[in-house]
């Protein structure tokens, strides 16, 4: 029983709210990082480190009882973002300016455009997976609860 005077949202709004406050997140990151840093500038941990914190949202979604659009795929927007800049693998080539000041150079492949297409698929895959495993976590621990 719902105690008095507590507003409760429903399940379909929080899903709305949710699914547009992660897209908003996911294009301003995939902006900011368009228009302020160079490809692959936070190469090393923090993407990874992206990608396990919305692995727990995505969690959270799951044990909410999200459907899946907002669970995974919503919730992946900041994550794909990343990918697309090479911020998991690298696929861009040319010479860029690293955190540390330093530049670093990639040679283009002799395919380039199959090299590139297979390492920004496996960045988005990456990060759907991390989403998808947190979500079903979610789920789980949602019907060990006794939840539907």
């Amino acid at each position: 029983m719902r105690p008095p005077g507590r507003i409760w949202a429903s399940r379909a709004s929080e899903e709305r709210a949710h699914r547009r406050v992660v897209l908003a997140l996911g294009a301003g990151v995939f902006l900011t990082h368009w228009l302020v840093l160079p490809p692959g500038w936070l190469w090393g941990p923090a993407p990874f480190y992206v990608a396990g914190a919305l692995a727990l949202v995505a969690a959270a979604a799951g044990y909410r009882g999200f459907h899946v659009p907002e669970g995974v795929v919503a919730t992946s927007a900041p994550g794909v973002a990343l990918a697309l800049r090479s911020e998991y693998w690298p696929f861009h080539y040319g010479c860029f300016p690293e955190a540390d000041g330093s530049d670093r150079c990639l040679l283009a492949p002799p395919d380039a455009a199959s090299f590139a297409v297979q390492q920004l698929l496996t960045s988005v895959a990456f990060v759907l997976v991390c989403c998808g495993v947190g979500y079903a976590v979610g789920r789980g621990l949602r019907r060990l609860a006794g939840g539907a």
